[in-house]
C-alpha cells in the first residue's frame, strides 16, 4: 500500500445503488480496455464516503503518472489560474464526456435531472 494524498479531481458522484464494481472490478477498468484513451479515469471513495468518478487534476503525495503535481499554494477558485492545471482541465473535461456517454450506456449514469454533473473535489488517493 502506497501514501493517502490530497488531490484535485474532475469528477461526478455515483449515484447509490449503482452497480459500479462488477464482479468486484471497477466499470471505468473495462472503459480503459476498450477505447485508446490518453487519459486513465479514477475512482476516489475515501473512508466509503461519496463515490467520485472523473480524471485527476493535480496530485500531491507521491503523485500520479501523467497528472500535474499538487506542491503549489493557490486559491481553489483560482485553479484555473495555475497554467498546468488550465490545461489539465481542458483536455480532462472533453474526456469526461465520452466517459459518462459510456458509462450511462451500462446503467452508471454521471448525468441526469437529480444530478450535480461533474465538477471539481478535493479528495484524497493513494499514491
Amino acid at each position: 500500500m502506497g501514501q493517502r494524498s490530497i488531490a484535485i479531481m474532475y469528477a461526478a458522484e455515483v449515484s447509490a445503488g449503482v452497480e459500479f464494481f462488477p464482479k468486484d472490478t471497477p466499470l471505468i477498468e473495462d472503459f480503459e480496455r476498450s477505447k485508446s484513451e490518453h487519459l486513465r479515469p479514477a475512482y476516489s471513495w475515501p473512508d466509503g464516503d461519496k463515490l467520485l468518478v472523473g480524471y485527476w487534476i493535480a496530485v500531491g503525495g507521491s503523485g500520479e503518472d501523467g497528472v500535474p503535481y499538487l506542491g503549489e499554494q493557490f486559491p481553489l477558485d483560482g485553479i484555473e489560474d495555475v497554467p498546468e492545471y488550465r490545461k489539465r482541465l481542458k483536455v480532462v473535461r472533453a474526456a469526461f464526456d465520452r466517459l459518462a456517454l459510456w458509462l450511462a450506456k451500462r446503467g452508471c449514469p454521471l448525468r441526469g435531472p437529480e444530478m450535480p454533473g461533474p465538477r471539481l473535489w478535493l479528495t484524497e488517493t493513494e499514491t
